[in-house]
């Protein structure tokens, strides 16, 4: 975490969507945000060096009780549930209709992990998820731009770990009026 900063941000409307004690994170040499949902809201926070030079963050949360950054499987004894969403992808161009039948998943800790995609901005559908530490997804996706989600609740496991997609079996229709 010493290449991230972290900052509090409350509760918080998204998309429409309202999250609860919103941890804002951004990493530098990544140039990525990531934000996380606590169990209780931040009240104060510090940094902290054991002396064998071990760096952790602490903080105190709504009910007087301290916390270790980023240790444990769940959050306050509540369960952590994640969720890493894709940017729209276009495949080359918006303009042109694809279709993607086929991609795989990468996952070292899969963890049943849901997979769903939205289409064109529409309804998000479960296409399938991840059992394997290699996930081949069939699907029959047609339309412009295509997102998808990752998604897992965490009960006391080892977090879900992703490396990465890779899209087997896509077309590219070209112009097609719809």
């Amino acid at each position: 975490e010493q290449d991230a900063y972290l900052v509090y941000l409350g509760d918080i409307t998204y998309n429409e969507i309202q999250y609860e004690n919103v941890v804002a994170r951004f990493c530098v040499s990544k140039q990525s945000w990531s934000m996380y949902t606590l169990a209780d809201g931040v009240k104060v926070s510090a940094e902290y060096t054991d002396t064998s030079g071990g760096y952790s963050i602490i903080f105190g949360d709504d009910n007087g009780k301290m916390h270790t950054w980023n240790s444990g499987f769940t959050d306050n004894g509540m369960q952590i549930d994640y969720a890493l969403r894709t940017k729209e992808l276009e495949f080359g161009s918006r303009e042109k209709l694809k279709e993607i039948k086929k991609f795989m998943i990468y996952a070292p800790i899969p963890q049943g992990a849901i997979i769903s995609a939205r289409v064109d901005g529409g309804k998000w559908t479960d296409i399938g998820s991840c059992e394997t530490k290699t996930n081949m997804i069939d699907c029959d996706l047609k339309g412009r731009y295509f997102e998808f989600e990752i998604r897992q609740s965490n009960t006391g496991i080892q977090p879900l770990q992703i490396d990465g997609f890779e899209f087997i079996k896509w077309n590219d229709l070209g112009y097609v009026r719809t």
